[in-house]
């Protein structure tokens, strides 16, 4: 049973820390941190210090809190499977980020050069699962009764540093920008396989499991299988570059001016993969196995005594083998984007962009319009409007403000998870600070435009 209980572990760890592409720093194209979207950015400022930048976000494309849960009179909540089994997808995605800017400088000369250095650290994790293990899990075995469920849902997770070399160039009305990213691998456990098909017969809940999974772990965690003890590998961020992998990753992006008001871009960002090779393992299942008398309870009636009973006996047929991975690989989720610009006024910009996020196979569309207003000197507030995760109930603000060389912001993608929490599929929120010294003499691009 312990083997059971640390994967569900790892598995809620999973579900704490990727995986979305955030929309409103792409739609503050007065913010030094533009390029973070289009490396193609060119400052107006001709020194750029990046000081640190954090951001945090989760997604869930399938029901919200509200949609599972039912409030009863007493004012507590209780599951209710029934008005939220029809609000799950084929493929459901569950994902969280870290992403910390952590230190950076840029260049831009007066023929339009950008040279750039950053450093960050960052992780990525995302669950994928199906319908039917969303059934099991609300609903139990009980009314599956002859049917068989695809339960197995799949997971990662990455942890990693960043160290990121880039070079823009202004040619005419164009502009051109890549950045090659070193990657430190810290940490990561994900799936290469993640089949479970679960049947359950009518003679005393005989449960029939397919399965065809197999789980890779580098300096994340250890199954005895001798005792079934699992350890977890020290989970506290340790100051330096990760040395659990190594990788290459790329963005590059682009952006034509169209005319003194408007102008458009295209980027492709978080290309890559990790080398792993520090305290690698893989564990695996690939068997068929039969066990009499299992009755899995849905969550709603789910206690400890029931669920430990549970686990028990489904880990008397779920044998997991471990072997030595030597090396292995991982990649990034990259994310698409294209968007533009159009300036109303000298102090109001209007903005749009659609991304597209590649998570574990699965292609997830953002698509975002706001607005920048430039109250004085100093201060800058947005707002944006955009569709995420199926939902079209997403409502941005940001705030810029600067003073003397010190630029400090605060975005979110969605002001509504602060105000209706239990109905929303998204969170997000970034907040950061730069140092913007000099200006750049020969510059024709507008503000804002490069």
């Amino acid at each position: 049973m312990k083997i059971i209980y640390s994967l569900l572990f790892a598995w809620i760890l999973v579900g704490q820390v990727q995986a979305q592409q955030e929309i409103s720093v792409p739609l503050m194209t007065h913010l030094s941190n533009f390029d973070q979207a289009n490396p193609a950015y060119i400052p107006e400022n001709q020194w750029v210090v990046r000081l640190p930048s954090i951001g945090f976000g989760m997604m869930h494309n399938g029901p919200s809190f509200s949609d599972l849960f039912d409030k009863q009179s007493s004012g507590s909540y209780k599951i209710d499977g029934n008005q939220a089994i029809d609000k799950f997808d084929k493929h459901n995605i569950f994902g969280a980020s870290f992403s910390g800017d952590l230190l950076g400088i840029s260049y831009t000369t007066g023929g339009g050069d950008v040279f750039s250095l950053k450093y960050g650290m960052y992780v990525q994790a995302a669950m994928d699962y199906s319908n039917d293990a969303a059934k099991l899990l609300l609903k139990g075995n009980g009314e599956y009764v002859g049917e068989s469920l695809v339960v197995g849902p799949g997971f990662s997770i990455h942890a990693y540093d960043k160290l990121g070399i880039g070079y823009a160039r202004k040619l005419d009305q164009w502009s051109f920008g890549a950045r090659v990213n070193f990657l430190f691998g810290r940490k990561t456990l994900s799936t290469d396989e993640h089949f479970a098909k679960l049947t359950t017969n009518g003679d005393y809940y005989a449960l029939d499991l397919l399965t065809n999974y197999t789980v890779k772990s580098s300096n994340f965690l250890n199954i005895d299988m001798n005792t079934n003890d699992v350890t977890f590998e020290d989970m506290t961020y340790k100051p330096g570059l990760g040395k659990s992998g190594f990788g290459v990753g790329i963005d590059f992006g682009f952006s034509y001016q169209i005319d003194d008001k408007s102008s458009v871009f295209s980027s492709i960002t978080n290309m890559g993969s990790i080398n792993w090779k520090e305290k690698t393992t893989t564990y695996s299942s690939h068997q068929h196995s039969t066990y009499n008398g299992v009755q899995i309870t849905n969550l709603a009636k789910l206690d400890t005594a029931s669920l430990a009973g549970m686990l028990d006996s489904i880990q008397q047929f779920v044998n997991l083998e471990a072997t030595s991975s030597g090396t292995f690989k991982t990649k990034l989720n990259p994310t698409y984007m294209a968007g533009g610009t159009w300036k109303l006024t000298d102090k109001t910009t209007f903005n749009g962009v659609i991304a597209i996020n590649e998570i574990m196979g699965n292609i997830l569309p953002s698509v975002g319009v706001g607005v920048q207003q430039q109250m004085n000197d100093w201060a800058w507030i947005g707002g944006s409007v955009s569709y995420q995760n199926k939902r079209l109930n997403h409502l941005g603000v940001n705030t810029t403000l600067k003073f003397g060389p010190v630029q400090m912001f605060m975005a979110t993608d969605n002001i509504m998870t602060f105000i209706f929490p239990k109905s929303s599929g998204t969170f997000h929120l970034r907040a950061g600070m730069n140092l913007l010294l000099g200006r750049v003499k020969k510059r024709s691009t507008i503000y804002g435009l490069g």
